[in-house]
């Protein structure tokens, strides 16, 4: 059976632990360190699951990634109240934000897509979703001018 590492953050209900890019990093580096400073688990990065654009304010963009662990003994970090490994029942079951149920099942249930919403809160609703499949993604590309180039 595969576990998941959840962490359960301290502060307001339904906001989860985030990070953010700094200054001469790139989005890769960042969620590592990010993940490494708030559970000690070293990570690989195997793809983009999805994008969340919040239109409410403040307004935000989220990305969510498939890692696999790589090592380390998990555990929190003084912004964590609980940090461990559980099955995907259990994660389901421990979250109460609408938000995040609707991007934890889509993280759970669909591993070869990514999806980019766009959604508002207080109500939570979806305003807009896109679906690319591996075919739409590889046929994606920068317009070329008439001589070919990008």
């Amino acid at each position: 059976m595969t576990n998941f590492c959840w962490l359960e953050q301290n502060g307001e209900d339904g906001r989860y632990q985030g990070g953010q890019v700094e200054e001469g990093e790139d989005v890769i580096s960042a969620l590592k360190r990010e993940v490494l400073e708030e559970t000690n688990v070293h990570i690989e990065i195997k793809k983009m699951s999805a994008i969340y654009s919040s239109i409410s304010e403040p307004p935000k963009v989220i990305l969510d990634f498939f890692s696999e662990y790589r090592g380390g003994d998990i555990k929190a970090d003084n912004e964590i109240l609980d940090v461990g490994w559980f099955s995907r029942e259990e994660i389901l079951a421990s979250v109460e934000s609408d938000i995040m149920k609707y991007r934890i099942r889509w993280l759970l249930e669909n591993q070869n897509n990514i999806r980019h919403a766009s959604y508002a809160k207080d109500p939570f609703r979806i305003i807009s979703e896109v679906l690319f499949t591996e075919k739409t993604i590889a046929t994606i590309a920068l317009p070329t001018d008439s001589s070919g180039t990008q």
